[in-house]
């Protein structure tokens, strides 16, 4: 079904786009299981005169299903999904459309039979070869997707009307309210700034208020989760030469690993020197096997037992992260030889003591001390300051203001764009900006000209959203909706 979703955009678009009004104004209520019986004739809900049947909202599900897990990238699990309200979401979805199709009626809109017909030509998933809708590859698919045609139409027909309400509903944005738009996106300010600054030597540090600063956050310094870790190191014998004849036989067992540069295969004697190390890798392999046998039934101890924090381990967490304490894995191969691991303990993380955390509490203290320092100076200061004058700025430009990086003067032009004081101030780390807006440009013609498509795509989407609520929460009151399921 995701391909019926993909080919028919149009039609999705609705329903879309009221899931996602459902998911983020109703919230994560716990709805329970649904009554799914005979009792309410295979029904979920009801909505005026229409009743919502369990086989449309299997469907449904299935389609935002499969639109979630392309966002999760195919990792999308029944318990994410769960977590997600995606049941929710989809008995909204289903009801508004429902909402929308008895008030579509009620205006006498309807889907003939014609349209219809042009609907399934145009779509080009049941097109053959020459390009034309070929009707044995329509009711094939439909057999392969587990949906007869009577269903498929009657959905389809559904997403025309809809389709056919939108575009009733539709209001083409007009000249003035591009231009409040094009205002409040190319508006030009013409500042004056003067710029603060205070270094962390500045911040004085007293002993009582930083262990007081500790104690109000301590939790969030802890100590990092170690491993206790024993090990037995298997190395690869180098006293006992093998025979010619024990490496000739690992040769034929093993040449494909033997090869130069250009891809042609050694011959024995120009790897031999790479077998005899392979052959006692091997040989090394074998054993450690045994011991990691023994070390797993308690018959040998460990060589090493050493604790380390993940970044520390010689080895990667992989090898130990789905080990219990107390397990032994199996043998690792090393450069230094076959390395068998036991996870003794898994020390998890504690919080620091004062003495433990002060350096890194320090840091907090002096950065959040010198905010504070800088916010009463930039304030005190506000009244009288005299700034530079930088000439007029915009949100979609970003001028070089000197002294502030790139990304201090997007913060700055944010904030004072989102403010409608004529004086104002940013602090930005060790330092704080003062600013005045001496004059306003509210509307810059050519920008409009420039960026007309994307202000009229905003403004559709905008008043397209608009009157889309706005119906909805009329037709709510219109149309009486019963769901059936058992619980909360």
């Amino acid at each position: 079904m995701i391909t019926w979703m993909q080919r028919h955009k149009k039609y999705l678009v609705i329903t879309i786009w009221i899931s996602v009004i459902a998911f983020v104004g109703a919230g994560f209520v716990g709805w329970g299981a649904y009554d799914f019986n005979t009792d309410r004739s295979s029904a979920i809900a009801k909505v005026g005169d229409r009743k919502i049947s369990v086989s449309e909202f299997q469907m449904m599900y299935g389609n935002y299903y499969s639109y979630y897990n392309s966002l999760f990238g195919g990792e999308l699990t029944q318990e994410k999904a769960k977590e997600l309200g995606l049941e929710k979401i989809v008995l909204e979805a289903l009801v508004n459309e429902a909402l929308k199709l008895n008030y579509a009626a009620d205006l006498g809109l309807s889907v003939l039979d014609e349209e219809l017909k042009v609907a399934l030509s145009k779509d080009t998933t049941f097109h053959n070869d020459s390009g034309k809708f070929d009707k044995e590859l329509y009711y094939q698919l439909l057999r392969t997707w587990g949906i007869d045609a009577k269903t498929y139409e009657e959905h389809l027909r559904k997403q025309i009307l809809l389709q056919k309400l939108q575009d009733v509903l539709n209001l083409e944005p007009l000249d003035r309210e591009k231009d409040i738009i094009a205002s409040a996106l190319f508006m030009q300010d013409r500042l004056a700034i003067r710029t603060i600054t205070m270094q962390e030597d500045e911040v004085e540090v007293d002993e009582e208020r930083l262990r007081t600063f500790w104690e109000s956050q301590k939790s969030s310094y802890l100590t990092p989760q170690t491993y206790t870790i024993a090990t037995i190191l298997t190395p690869p014998d180098t006293q006992t030469v093998p025979t010619k004849e024990e490496l000739e036989a690992f040769y034929k067992e093993t040449s494909f690993n033997y090869r130069h540069e250009d891809g042609k295969l050694k011959t024995f004697e120009e790897a031999k020197e790479d077998i005899a190390k392979a052959y006692a890798m091997e040989l090394a392999r074998k054993e450690s096997l045994k011991s990691y046998l023994a070390f797993k039934k308690g018959e040998i101890q460990a060589q090493e037992t050493n604790t380390y924090t993940q970044d520390e381990l010689p080895f990667s967490i992989d090898v130990i992260k789905d080990l219990k304490d107390g397990e032994v894995s199996k043998p690792i191969e090393t450069d230094n030889g076959y390395l068998t691991i036991k996870l003794v303990k898994t020390n998890l993380p504690e919080p620091m003591s004062f003495e433990q955390a002060r350096a890194e509490v320090l840091k907090s203290y002096v950065s959040e001390a010198l905010k504070e320092a800088l916010d009463k100076k930039a304030s005190a200061q506000l009244e009288l300051f005299k700034g530079q004058d930088i000439g007029f700025v915009s949100r979609d430009a970003v001028p070089k203001i000197p002294g502030l990086n790139t990304q201090e003067v997007s913060l700055l032009l944010a904030h004072v764009f989102d403010n409608k004081d004529q004086r104002g101030y940013l602090v930005l780390d060790n330092k704080a900006v003062l600013y005045e807006v001496l004059e306003q440009n509210l509307l810059d013609k050519t920008k409009l000209d420039k960026y007309n498509d994307m202000i009229t795509d905003n403004l559709n989407q905008i008043k397209s959203a608009e009157v889309e609520q706005a119906l909805l929460n009329n037709l709510k009151k219109r149309y009486v909706t019963e769901y059936y399921y058992k619980g909360n």
